[in-house]
């Protein structure tokens, strides 16, 4: 299996269709950097968070129970390690992206914190990249501001994104988008579409060609 170095400043783009394996290797590694520094989540899906009553957080990293998601701001769920930034509407009518425009500003204000974009191409696209992700992904290392995206939309990523990422990440992909991602990891369009889920290719901007990687043992996964 590839050794990966986590940088907790770096760009790295993970990509992948639902129940690939992209999310739980996202957890597994966003664990690490934890011990590291915060780490915000950005969830357009609330894929992050719970549904149980009284908006609980699901707990995915190690505890049965992380905390209240009444205030829909930015969340203490994982003290204080872990926050998740849960995208809907506010209580007071503030449309979500005023509140991640204001989320981004001040997380370059502060540094020293870790985002994670979860299914990107909900808040950037290839045609339209807001300025305040725009500056996070650009500039966020000045401010030692680390941020990773995910997209199962790799026909949709933005030029800055790609051309600003140190590392990438390929999961199995629909067969329609194989010959992209072929491109974006220096893999062929066959080794790509030939990828068994939770099976993963390996890029990083120092290499010629990807690296073809087992599944990551997570709990409860073979």
């Amino acid at each position: 299996m590839t050794k990966i170095t986590i940088d907790p400043s770096e760009r790295m783009i993970i990509l992948g269709k639902t129940g690939s394996g992209k999310t739980q290797f996202a957890k597994y590694l966003l664990r690490i950097i934890a011990k590291k520094m915060p780490v915000v989540i950005i969830d357009p899906n609330e894929l992050w968070l719970g549904k149980g009553k009284g908006g609980q957080a699901t707990d995915w990293a190690g505890k049965k129970e992380m905390g209240s998601i009444d205030k829909p701001h930015l969340i203490d769920v994982f003290n204080p390690k872990w926050h998740v930034q849960c995208l809907q509407p506010d209580v007071d009518g503030t449309e979500q992206d005023e509140r991640l425009e204001r989320l981004c500003y001040d997380l370059l204000k502060a540094g020293h914190h870790f985002i994670y974009f979860d299914e990107s191409e909900g808040i950037a696209t290839a045609n339209q990249v807001p300025r305040y992700i725009r500056r996070v992904w650009k500039t966020g290392r000045a401010h030692n501001l680390g941020a990773w995206v995910s997209t199962q939309a790799p026909t949709g990523i933005p030029k800055i994104f790609k051309s600003q990422a140190e590392k990438f990440i390929a999961f199995k992909v629909g067969e329609e988008d194989a010959d992209v991602v072929g491109n974006i990891v220096h893999a062929s369009e066959d080794e790509v579409k030939a990828l068994k889920p939770y099976h993963w290719y390996y890029y990083d901007t120092t290499m010629e060609h990807a690296v073809l990687n087992p599944p990551i043992p997570f709990k409860g996964k073979k």
